[in-house]
């Protein structure tokens, strides 16, 4: 557009914003910010809503919050985007206390507001204040609740390990069952090693959503735990059939310009052997101040040497060590996207490397995101 003389309009710019949102370009969305910094006076509402989604979503959760307290007027729009972010980073506490602060004000929720919400307290395993916030939705609100809204109850349920109260939520659901709601069931069965509850979720998924690869991939990862190798082999085999994705797992780093990627069984990083290196020397230098591998996900028969030994291909791992490398030493903070939800010797790993090297650590799992500062995590080890 710009080649061609014409200039974007602050409607382009928040979709531009939003795509940046969804793929996690900090940079890029800072650009698009400075972009529209210099030709516009005054913002409007949708393009600083925009930026509030893009920041909280790529990262960095003050930037979002800078934005929207410097909005005079919030409406809800802007207000959802807030409480979204608040929810994805783990702030549940700070997401119900802008809820009410939001009602107080005259705003009227909406069912994306509780989705925001519901996930909030997921993200704390505030069960109770969960439920009382579902069952508020129509007696309080006014809210007719969604799909969406009974997904995130289950979700709820089922991560904090309320299986059989998230499988009866669903029967009594009133919409006919959807591929969210069992596929919540299903992220709490592999969670908590429910192989009964999983098998019962995944063949309804592999009805409703016979395509797609994060089903299978869940199953093969809980057969594979449970030592059901034949099980294991028979979905993969499926997968082949249906011409799926089999490769489970990745995560990128962005270093400048840069996109540097790192898959599971995938292609070598041109940097592997000084990676490695890097790697193993923090390992022995965190085995030191109290790290035990967690070997528990690592299911092949093997030694537990090679155990642990396996434990340093995993993706993340390889992302923040070359983050470390090819990034100064200053306190900008490391920033990893995965595919996958985080396995507890990653999260370990990544606490541990944060006290070490004095450096914050940003993941951005299939979940949340997880702020790594002096071997804390934001999310209290609950995820």
């Amino acid at each position: 557009m710009q080649k061609d003389g014409i200039q974007p309009s602050l409607v382009t710019m928040s979709v531009l914003l939003r795509a940046c949102a969804g793929l996690s370009l900090l940079k890029k969305g800072k650009e698009l910010h400075c972009f529209v910094l210099r030709r516009a006076h005054d913002l409007d509402m949708v393009v600083r809503t925009a930026l509030i989604d893009m920041y909280a979503k790529a990262g960095s959760l003050m930037s979002a919050k800078r934005i929207f307290e410097r909005i005079q007027k919030n409406n809800l729009v802007s207000c959802n985007a807030m409480l979204t972010g608040l929810a994805v980073h783990g702030q549940g506490r700070e997401a119900i206390a802008l809820f009410h602060d939001m009602c107080n004000s005259g705003l009227k929720p909406d069912s994306i507001t509780f989705t925001a919400l519901l996930t909030a307290c997921r993200s704390m395993e505030l069960i109770t204040e969960g439920w009382e916030y579902f069952d508020s939705m129509e007696s309080t609100y006014g809210v007719t609740p969604t799909v969406e809204n009974y997904a995130c109850m289950v979700d709820l349920l089922a991560r904090c390990g309320y299986l059989d109260e998230a499988m009866d939520f669903i029967k009594r659901s009133p919409f006919k069952p959807a591929a969210s709601l069992w596929g919540a069931l299903l992220t709490g069965c592999t969670i908590h090693g429910n192989l009964t509850l999983a098998e019962v979720a995944a063949r309804k998924l592999f009805k409703l959503e016979p395509y797609n690869s994060a089903n299978y991939l869940q199953m093969v990862s809980l057969y594979e735990h449970e030592q059901m190798f034949d099980e294991a082999e028979s979905l993969k085999y499926a997968m082949k059939a249906r011409a799926l994705n089999t490769r489970p797992g990745w995560s990128w780093i962005q270093i400048e310009q840069s996109i540097h990627v790192f898959e599971v069984e995938g292609k070598p990083h041109p940097d592997t052997a000084e990676i490695y290196d890097e790697l193993i020397r923090m390992v022995f230098q965190i085995r030191k101040a109290g790290y035990v591998p967690d070997t528990n996900c690592i299911v092949y028969d093997v030694p537990e040497e090679d155990k642990e030994k396996l434990l340093l291909n995993h993706t993340e791992k390889l992302a923040i060590t070359y983050g470390l490398i090819h990034s100064d030493a200053s306190r900008v903070p490391i920033r990893v996207i995965k595919n996958t939800r985080m396995c507890n010797d990653c999260h370990e790993v990544a606490k541990h490397i944060s006290a070490l090297c004095g450096r914050q650590i940003i993941i951005r799992d299939a979940d949340r995101f997880h702020h790594f500062v002096d071997g804390k995590c934001s999310c209290n080890d609950c995820w």
